[in-house]
């Protein structure tokens, strides 16, 4: 999370500078609404790109990539089960960093005007 180089923080500023200087070319899905309501999220998704919306089956989607989850260390973190579905997780996360790192959230700022300029208190 380092500002100085650290993965999660550069990828993180340039997705907030990209989303700050093109926001109708960027659509950002949370999780949650994508394993709770699956066909409502992904209509929205056609909707953005100006696609026509075709049924999915989502009891039946299965995705792995084993050799570039190992190659970062992360066991599983592309593996996707059979049925999409909302599932309560136990964050690894203690909660004070939690709550340090929750205004990352930029993408959630409805009805305000974005900073270019990334603005997080480390503090």
């Amino acid at each position: 999370m380092s500002k100085e180089g650290g993965i999660v923080m550069s990828v993180w500023a340039l997705l907030h500078e990209g989303y700050a200087m093109n926001p109708d070319m960027i659509r950002l899905i949370e999780y949650d609404d994508l394993c709770k309501t699956p066909e409502k999220t992904m209509k929205s998704i056609y909707e953005f790109i100006g696609k026509e919306y075709y049924e999915h089956d989502f009891d039946n989607v299965e995705y792995s990539n084993e050799n570039f989850d190992l190659s970062c260390n992360l066991k599983d973190l592309h593996t996707v089960r059979k049925k999409v579905e909302w599932v309560e997780r136990k964050s690894i996360l203690p909660q004070d960093v939690w709550e340090k790192y929750s205004s990352m959230e930029f993408w959630r700022q409805t009805n305000k005007k974005i900073k270019t300029e990334p603005t997080l208190n480390y503090n």
